[in-house]
């Protein structure tokens, strides 16, 4: 059976030509031709179609229907939200970085490309892409466990990774509120953020009196827990002072107690 795309799938196009209706696209995953109607790429009157696609413009974009028959495909802008183009946008990134990685080892090592995907086959099953696995393996080495080859490979993969490979950094953020009403009160707010400084934690002003607490780590979890960890450093050095302190994750939180 054909190889077409499923309805409400993200998938990346080229705009192949455009006319007054819409434009005709190829879906770079697929290598089939779709449809992109002008009432799918804005609900707001187009002058102009190029103010929205041009030709050889890369776009991600949704399929709405499928038609197996006429193997048609009728494709959708308007219903991508920034956050389903960003998530689509990474995902393609990843790829192309697997991609990368592999013919690089392959290179490396002498080994056929098939069979380095095969060795780390394992990290698509647990971690749902191969490139993830690989970003896991060179936050912390132990997660090569998973893998199964002799050990003179496994040492020589683990250096590539980790001489080539970065590992990724989860970012997770809050905010906090900060009043002092004496007249020493910025000493005392600096003394509090004093109190809670550590690696990979970034507090940045954002206007008075909120503050931004962005925390790094290689772990969700990990950032989740320093973050609470640094807040409460941050409120228990507040009440010390006496200071006026509140945390929440998100400054609209701090901004509705305010009025």
């Amino acid at each position: 059976m054909e190889n077409f795309p499923e309805e409400g799938e993200l998938v990346l196009c080229t705009i192949k030509k455009t006319f007054d209706q819409g434009a005709y696209v190829t879906l770079d995953e697929y290598n089939k031709e779709g449809y992109l109607s002008l009432k799918e790429i804005s609900l707001k009157w187009i002058k102009n179609i190029h103010d929205y696609v041009r030709e050889e413009q890369k776009v991600v974009l949704k399929v709405i229907r499928v038609d197996h028959e006429r193997g048609a495909i009728n494709l959708s802008l308007r219903s991508v939200s920034d956050a389903e183009r960003k998530a689509k946008t990474e995902d393609i990134k990843r790829v192309q970085k697997e991609e990368k990685f592999i013919g690089f080892v392959s290179n490396e090592l002498k080994i056929n490309k098939d069979k380095i995907r095969e060795i780390l086959k394992p990290l698509e099953d647990k971690y749902g892409t191969i490139y993830t696995g690989i970003e896991k393996i060179a936050s912390d080495n132990t997660n090569v466990e998973i893998l199964s080859c002799e050990d003179t490979l496994m040492e020589n993969l683990v250096g590539l990774i980790n001489k080539n490979v970065k590992a990724k950094k989860v970012e997770v953020s809050g905010f906090v509120m900060l009043k002092s009403y004496d007249a020493d009160g910025v000493e005392r707010i600096k003394k509090i953020f004093k109190s809670a400084d550590a690696k990979d934690v970034n507090i940045t002003y954002i206007g008075a009196p909120i503050y931004k607490i962005d925390v790094f780590s290689d772990e969700y979890k990990t950032a989740e827990k320093k973050l609470k960890a640094t807040s409460e450093k941050i409120l228990g050095a507040a009440k010390d002072l006496n200071c006026t302190a509140r945390y929440a994750k998100e400054s609209s939180e701090l901004l509705q107690h305010e009025k």
